[in-house]
């Protein structure tokens, strides 16, 4: 697997993906979300030096503007190339919509200047799907869900997860009186079900979650870094972990992306020390951008 994440336009070429081609040794791309930025032209990760300016220039907020953006992206050369060669298995973030967006908004959306948060966010959905080569599976039934499995065999069971847009409720400081509530979550009811099922049931020799989002504790000072990873939720994580455990005969592995760094990681458990690693819940892989 080639995996990646958070693939900015116009701060940069797409050198990861000419590089794919070049080695012909993967049997699938995994994209972990932000395939595409939202920014307008000069904002977010703009580098003039690049020459790549964003098509709308304005922030993508209709779904003209998406549509006109997963284009662009589509006719990058490096892209195209890469899309020739291997199949692409793909999950959204939140520049495929608004930064650190969750489900009932976003920080990079203000609907006093940029309209209903709901529209742009069902316009983003429906132009991902008609840009990514992305299988709904439940086209009858929640036709915007995007979370789903793949399964290589008796080898890998890999499980595609939804940790933005299905069920993720706002970010919260640390220092918030329901920071802890088990109310707050990356995922829906349904979504925490399914993988829950998924976990118990398959009898891959590997069990792989692709996810956006770092899933081990990062804090600086006794406070936490980053309060749209699952450090802003505690009590989901706990919940996910859980689920690991009682399947910790089985051979799991998290795959992350979204904050533009290479990390391996354990996944610690209480008692979890460098050296008592044991008490870990899982390992995970952070791709760079």
């Amino acid at each position: 697997m080639a995996v990646f994440s958070c693939t900015n336009y116009q701060s940069g070429y797409f050198n990861a993906y000419q590089e794919v081609v070049n080695r012909n040794d993967v049997d699938v791309l995994v994209h972990l979300g932000d395939w595409i930025y939202e920014y307008g032209v000069g904002e977010f990760g703009y580098d003039s030096t690049v020459h790549r300016p964003h098509d709308p220039t304005t922030e993508a907020i209709t779904l003209d503007d998406y549509r006109r953006r997963h284009a662009q992206y589509k006719a990058d050369p490096q892209s195209i190339r890469m899309l020739q060669q291997f199949p692409l298995i793909a999950v959204w973030d939140d520049h495929e919509v608004a930064d650190n967006a969750y489900k009932d908004g976003a920080v990079n959306h203000q609907s006093a200047t940029e309209g209903d948060w709901y529209l742009s966010l069902h316009s983003a959905k429906r132009a991902y799907f008609e840009w990514m080569p992305v299988r709904k599976p439940d086209p009858n039934g929640d036709s915007m869900r995007i979370y789903r499995k793949f399964a290589f065999g008796k080898l890998i069971n890999l499980d595609m997860m939804d940790t933005r847009l299905q069920g993720r409720t706002i970010q919260e400081d640390q220092s918030a009186s329901d920071f802890n509530d088990t109310a707050r979550a990356m995922m829906d009811y349904g979504e925490r079900g399914w993988l829950a099922n998924e976990f118990n049931n398959s009898t891959a020799k590997w069990n792989i979650a692709g996810q956006q989002v770092m899933m081990a504790p990062l804090t600086a000072f006794g406070s936490i870094v980053n309060n749209d990873q699952w450090d802003g939720y505690p009590a989901e994580r706990n919940r996910f972990y859980a689920d690991l455990q009682q399947n910790s005969s089985k051979n799991f592995v998290v795959l992350s992306g979204d904050l533009h760094s290479a990390l391996a990681n354990d996944l610690p458990l209480s008692g979890y020390s460098s050296s008592n690693r044991s008490a870990s819940a899982s390992v995970e892989f952070l791709t760079p951008s």
